[in-house]
């Protein structure tokens, strides 16, 4: 069930992110989007895989020593598999394709990294329950949606290696930068907050 909720969780994002930028944000700013579809997981599926929905993110706990190595595997890999599948789907639709103009060079790499140092921090907030449980959408939400927005004035604002990886982008700036970024994150809110 929670591999299966990883999957499903980031084939949905990859599919709302697509598709808003393939037209151009047509009913809302796409950082928002994926805010919402983040946090919408996190309150439905939340309790079965924790909603990493982002190879950054379990990278980040797992250095953190919130996941298991296998559990972080088998994530990574229903990730990867679930964004992939959306984007192929998104293709097969004959939809309008994302123009994507990707940058890998610094200082764009560094905002990838920050705006995922960001999201990761967050999401310790909740794994250690320093956040009341009624509000972990909302806090996780609202650190992606901080975390694109610094991101996306320098760099695409992805955020997330599994999308990126979906969209050949697959580079310094959009793979390895935002899991520096989520084991940053991590290790930060550890070493600032005890659990």
């Amino acid at each position: 069930q929670q591999y299966l909720a990883e999957f499903l969780g980031t084939a949905v994002l990859t599919f709302a992110i697509t598709l808003n930028l393939g037209y151009g944000e047509f009913i809302l700013a796409t950082p928002v989007l994926a805010a919402l579809v983040l946090g919408f997981f996190v309150y439905t599926v939340g309790g079965i895989s924790g909603s990493h929905l982002n190879p950054a993110v379990t990278l980040g706990l797992f250095f953190a020593g919130k996941t298991h190595y296998k559990t972080a595997i088998l994530y990574i890999l229903a990730q990867i598999t679930g964004a992939m599948v959306a984007f192929s789907l998104y293709i097969s639709s004959n939809l309008s394709l994302p123009a994507l103009e990707p940058v890998n060079a610094y200082p764009y790499n560094m905002f990838e990294a920050l705006g995922t140092a960001i999201l990761v921090f967050g999401i310790m907030a909740v794994v250690t329950k320093k956040i009341h449980e009624a509000a972990s959408g909302l806090v996780i939400g609202g650190a992606l949606l901080l975390g694109i927005t610094l991101a996306a004035n320098y760099s695409l604002g992805i955020l997330n290696p599994a999308i990126a990886i979906s969209w050949t982008l697959i580079d310094m700036t959009y793979v390895v930068s935002p899991i520096l970024g989520g084991i940053f994150g991590a290790l930060m809110y550890k070493l600032l907050i005890a659990d």
